[in-house]
């Protein structure tokens, strides 16, 4: 969502570690928020990382997923 700081944070922590990625914007986009939907969670930004949900901007979270996919 172009507005949401924490999606742009949650976009740059990707890019910063080459980490491959997909954005949707659940409001331009209703397949996407239509798919996000059953996943759970209501806020933004949302990861899925190694099949793990992550809501909000989460470093940490973030960090933990990916060293698991290690």
């Amino acid at each position: 969502m172009s507005w949401c700081h924490y999606c742009k944070q949650a976009k740059a922590y990707f890019d910063a570690r080459g980490v491959p990625h997909t954005d949707y914007d659940i409001e331009k986009d209703s397949e996407a928020a239509a798919g996000k939907k059953p996943l759970g969670g209501n806020g933004v930004p949302f990861a899925v990382v190694d099949c793990q949900n992550i809501i909000c901007y989460a470093p940490q979270a973030y960090d933990s997923a990916l060293r698991k996919k290690e």
